[in-house]
């Protein structure tokens, strides 16, 4: 199984733990944005949406310790490639993030591996949609282009 093989298939593994624990935290909807140039890109918002058992509606999260009386955690799989002896090796580690972390790190896998270099030169935007009771994320990404034209005249 090559590197990206065993991204994908971490990033899948990452998705299920991600989905259960927003499951289990009654979270309809998370959204968030990135955005990158310049070789520099970062995830610039995360929203939480979680339906209030007496109203029916969706409230934003703006403290999870007021609802769950502590930042809830999940466990995200990393793959890390890091050099020894004249060559890389692939080491895969399991670590507790907060649950903001946690679906940050876990955006910042999905970018890397479907458009790696996201944040290079005009670098590109876009929006995640996680709909978790469909168990499923809507993807908008945006690549800017850079034109350059020589004419003679």
């Amino acid at each position: 199984m090559n590197i990206q093989e065993i991204n994908q298939q971490k990033i899948n593994e990452n998705k299920k733990n991600i989905f259960s624990a927003l499951s289990a935290l009654n979270v309809e909807e998370v959204n968030a944005s990135y955005s990158g140039y310049g070789d520099s890109g970062s995830i610039n918002d995360i929203t939480f949406w979680v339906k209030n058992k007496k109203t029916g509606k969706c409230d934003q999260v703006s403290d999870w310790k007021k609802i769950c009386g502590k930042i809830p955690s999940i466990s995200i799989n990393l793959v890390e490639n890091i050099w020894v002896s004249n060559q890389y090796e692939t080491q895969q580690i399991e670590k507790e993030f907060e649950i903001y972390e946690a679906v940050e790190t876990y955006l910042y896998q999905v970018l890397e591996l479907k458009h790696p270099g996201w944040e290079i030169d005009a670098g590109s935007n876009g929006d995640f949609e996680f709909k978790v009771a469909e168990n499923k994320i809507n993807w908008n990404h945006c690549m800017m282009v850079e034109e350059h034209e020589t004419s003679t005249l």
